[in-house]
């Protein structure tokens, strides 16, 4: 049997690591950046979207949603039709 690390360190591993969606999520003590762009959704109905530099999801459920999205994930935002800065 494996006692790989303590209970504790398993735990607080599990919480940092991939959601139950599988979409790592980013470790809020490690956070290099706390700076912020602000989008626009121009699209018809929603959009989900995982920044690529922070895994971070954000959500904009309906047309015309501003959403903060972190500084090092806007250049790939701005590359998406449907999302102009503001």
């Amino acid at each position: 049997m494996c006692n790989c690390g303590s209970r504790s360190q398993r735990m607080a591993a599990a919480q940092i690591g991939a959601s139950a969606s599988g979409v790592p999520r980013p470790d809020p003590r490690s956070r290099a950046s706390l700076a912020t762009v602000e989008f626009i959704y121009t699209g018809r109905t929603a959009l989900t979207a995982v920044g690529p530099a922070t895994g971070i999801v954000y959500r904009f459920i309906e047309p015309n949603a501003r959403m903060q999205v972190d500084v090092r994930d806007a250049p790939a935002f701005a590359k998406i039709a449907v999302l102009r800065k503001s």
